[in-house]
């Protein structure tokens, strides 16, 4: 079975999909600044110690980048009330993924790809404890802007965004601080997985208790559209594969 690496990232974050288990992973260091940061791609244990053990690994792709790889998109207005406009960078690696990878295909248009989908992710679990020894995942139900925007007014949601509200086990779920940049994918065809949108905006809960970071999960969260940027794709990475 091929496995399938998720193209797009957000600031330093990039996914790939494993084989069997179908979900993403990735490594970053948690300080952007930091001048060297890693790639990973085929393990779902993203703790330093196992990708170290994994640097000879046949199966595995572990590469590292500087933050002048990476490409930001040119209209990106930052948080705040620049409300996350244009939130999409790609990185550049500067050599290939080994060939038992392949890239995640993405949409022209997302309409098609609205059921099946799912929500990846290291980040916060339970508002103060991050993952990155077990890759988490979250079913997602596609919601309309409209009723997205009831959730964030008077911010408006633009086309180029979408959302979507979790699940997982039967109860409430979010993506959460440390999913930024993650995936948002329809398994609608489970052999070819398309990638509709990357984490960029969600709602926290007021009164946490201190050290804790809690999104509220009654309010859909907010998704970069894929299909909107596809002329920002195409010209960093040409051979993208786009569908219907």
């Amino acid at each position: 079975m091929t496995r399938v690496t998720l193209l797009l990232i957000i600031s330093i974050v990039t996914f790939g999909l494993k084989e069997v288990k179908t979900s993403p992973v990735f490594q970053d260091d948690p300080g952007f600044e930091t001048r060297i940061q890693t790639v990973v791609a085929g393990l779902l244990d993203v703790r330093t110690e196992n990708v170290n053990k994994n640097r000879d690994n046949p199966n595995v792709s572990i590469i590292d980048y500087e933050n002048q790889d990476i490409v930001i998109h040119e209209n990106y207005t930052g948080g705040g009330k620049g409300r996350f406009l244009n939130d999409i960078s790609i990185i550049k690696l500067r050599e290939s993924l080994k060939t038992v990878f392949k890239p995640v295909l993405l949409p022209s248009d997302d309409e098609k790809h609205r059921v099946k989908l799912k929500g990846l992710g290291w980040g916060l679990y339970n508002c103060k404890d991050y993952s990155p020894e077990n890759l988490r995942e979250a079913d997602g139900k596609y919601i309309d802007l409209a009723t997205c925007y009831e959730g964030y007014a008077p911010k408006d949601i633009p086309e180029s965004k979408l959302c979507a509200k979790f699940t997982s086990e039967g109860n409430s779920a979010s993506v959460a601080p440390g999913d930024s940049g993650g995936p948002l994918v329809s398994f609608q065809n489970p052999s070819q997985p398309v990638q509709i949108g990357l984490t960029s905006t969600v709602s926290f809960l007021k009164n946490t208790n201190p050290g804790e970071t809690c999104v509220n999960k009654d309010t859909p969260q907010v998704y970069t559209r894929v299909s909107s940027f596809s002329q920002f794709i195409m010209q960093y990475a040409p051979n993208a594969q786009f569908v219907q």
